[in-house]
């Protein structure tokens, strides 16, 4: 969006600058007044597309402020060389390792805790044991005569008399067979259907990876090719304002070549921007962003090739 602000600008004042030839060669009675009214429509729609691109540009940055966190604002941004980079380093060159992946690490997170599960159902019939102790102090009503009572009188008000007891308690739920096998029966699908969401999930990430990388080849070449392009659209453009002047082509042919010129430069710089969304995807498939976000910081400083 940024970047067709800039065309657009350049654009208006492409088309101000041809208006102002055309007026001249009305004025001098080389051109009719047709192609004076005919230039100010051109100069007046490629106004309104500068107006559609700041619109839209605006737009952007307040979806982008929303993202960050930063609801309300207008966030500027700076990508330094990275729009004029059509062939960045690759940061990913060697093969992912997909089992590394958070997502396939997340699908074999569910499989392990499916086995616990499991585990613990293996362990639920067999017997519990239980060891119970205790000790007790009480009195007595009778008259011991052993001295550990000062006066008769009062025997079996203060425990003084010791006690303990010990046991053991066995828990065997025999009849909970049924039920544990029945849950065995679920866990053990369950653990089927997590090992085939984890083996899904590395198939879908090779398919990814492929995909990405065929994109990024696909992206880089576009890239480089778009300059040609560029290139092409401007002497088409110099030559049409050219031959307007020497009164071989019209103001439509010329502000059809303007208009291929800035859709080639728009063009240019999303595909620019397409490199790096296709690098992105590769470093997302990786699962490791560190890479490509290191790069961008040296291609956005100025540091990047």
């Amino acid at each position: 969006m940024r970047e067709q602000v800039n065309v657009a600008i350049a654009n208006v004042q492409r088309f101000a600058d041809f208006s102002l030839v055309v007026h001249a060669q009305v004025g001098a009675g080389l051109k009719p007044a047709a192609d004076a009214s005919l230039a100010d429509s051109q100069l007046a729609n490629a106004r309104n597309d500068l107006i559609r691109a700041r619109l839209n540009y605006d737009l952007a940055r307040a979806d982008l402020a929303l993202i960050i966190g930063q609801g309300g604002e207008l966030i500027d941004i700076e990508p330094g060389k990275m729009i004029s980079l059509s062939d960045p380093e690759n940061p990913l060159k060697a093969p992912p390792i997909l089992e590394n992946h958070p997502k396939a690490l997340t699908k074999k997170a569910e499989v392990f805790t499916r086995l616990a599960s499991r585990k613990i159902l293996d362990k639920q019939y067999y017997p519990t044991f239980r060891w119970l102790g205790g000790v007790t102090l009480r009195g007595t009503t009778f008259h011991t005569n052993r001295g550990d009572v000062e006066a008769p009188d009062v025997s079996g008000i203060f425990p003084v008399i010791p006690n303990w007891s010990v046991g053991m308690m066995v828990d065997f739920p025999f009849l909970d067979i049924l039920r544990i096998n029945a849950e065995k029966k679920v866990i053990n699908e369950r653990i089927t259907a997590a090992r085939s969401a984890y083996n899904l999930a590395i198939q879908e990430l090779k398919t990814e990876d492929v995909q990405s990388r065929t994109r990024l080849q696909a992206a880089t070449e576009l890239a480089s090719n778009m300059p040609i392009q560029v290139q092409a659209a401007e002497a088409a453009a110099r030559q049409a304002q050219a031959r307007y002047e020497a009164g071989l082509a019209t103001v439509a042919q010329v502000a059809e070549a303007n208009q291929i010129l800035a859709d080639s430069r728009v063009k240019e710089a999303v595909a620019n921007v397409g490199v790096w969304k296709a690098l992105l995807a590769v470093s997302a498939v990786h699962g490791d962003l560190r890479p490509f976000l290191s790069a961008a910081d040296k291609a956005s400083s100025g540091d990047g090739p």
